[in-house]
């Protein structure tokens, strides 16, 4: 999935934990941390794989269960700490998402789940970084990548009805109809 997907789809379950009293209320800091959150794997695994080779594919570590539990754990302890738990929990929440979000293709039966369970399970690594350009083509005709849109859409509809948190407020009231 891209980064737009992973964004949207943890927004659309924190935005849902929020409206249920699961985590607290979306505000600018919730918004940011969830939105960071949901790429970290990838910010974590790309860069390590293709362009410092330490990592052996752009999903490996970052997407391991073995790493993403502990930071849901590291992350709901610290923000208890801080006395903000539902936050450590929508950081949870955010994480996750973005693995369940990197097995959809499964279903279509494209790609692999293996991952999720490195290194105990091997994961196919390159000869060469891929090409981003290529890694976009390749996409376009995958209806996972096409739901990416809707969930974003959906996100951009949820974001609205929370009142936009995270944008200043003076953008996030005007209203151009009140007159």
């Amino acid at each position: 999935m891209w980064p737009l997907g992973h964004a949207a789809g943890a927004y659309l379950l924190a935005s849902i934990g929020a409206e249920r009293e699961w985590l607290p209320q979306p505000d600018a800091v919730f918004v940011v941390v969830v939105l960071v959150a949901s790429q970290l794997p990838d910010l974590v695994d790309k860069p390590f794989a293709w362009f410092v080779p330490v990592l052996p594919a752009g999903r490996s570590l970052g997407h391991s269960l073995f790493v993403i539990l502990p930071l849901c754990v590291l992350a709901v302890l610290l923000a208890r700490r801080l006395g903000r738990t539902g936050l450590g929990l929508a950081v949870a929440l955010a994480l996750c998402s973005h693995l369940a979000l990197d097995v959809l293709p499964v279903l279509w039966g494209n790609g692999t789940w293996r991952y999720v369970l490195w290194p105990v399970l091997e994961v196919e690594g390159y000869d060469t970084p891929p090409s981003i350009v290529a890694m976009f083509e390749d996409s376009l005709d995958a209806p996972y990548f096409w739901a990416e849109f809707v969930l974003a859409g959906l996100a951009f509809v949820r974001w609205r009805a929370d009142g936009w948190p995270g944008l200043p407020r003076a953008v996030a009231t005007v209203n151009p109809s009140a007159d």
